[in-house]
């Protein structure tokens, strides 16, 4: 019994094994198909891949960008808004004053009667 049963799995085995690395043919039509589906599928990948690199591209130059940007900001030491100058201040003009020729007078008459203390 045992030996009938090694004889039985060999057999079993043995017909799998031949059977397993044989290739299905598909027909025609199908692999067709099935051939247009992998294109596409691999183009799709193909431009999602195209897509992400590009993005990943120009998120890294506007790192680049920015960070030459605040370099040459922080070169110019100068402030950007001048300030002007203080101006220069004039010279004092020369005033002639004129010459008072009017006697010299109370601004009010005196009474003779104010005089008596």
């Amino acid at each position: 019994m045992n030996k009938s049963r090694m004889l039985w799995l060999g057999l079993v085995l043995g017909l799998g094994a031949l059977t397993a690395f044989q290739q299905r043919k598909l027909p025609e039509e199908v692999q067709q198909l099935v051939d247009k589906a992998i294109i596409e599928r691999v183009e799709k990948i193909r431009q999602n891949r195209v897509k992400q690199c590009r993005r990943k591209a120009m998120e890294r130059a506007n790192e680049i960008v920015d960070s030459l940007l605040i370099l040459s900001v922080k070169a110019i030491k100068e402030d950007s808004i001048v300030r002007p100058e203080k101006p220069v201040k004039p010279e004092m003009p020369v005033v002639e004053v004129p010459q008072d020729t009017s006697p010299i007078a109370p601004l009010l008459p005196m009474d003779s009667s104010d005089t008596s203390n």
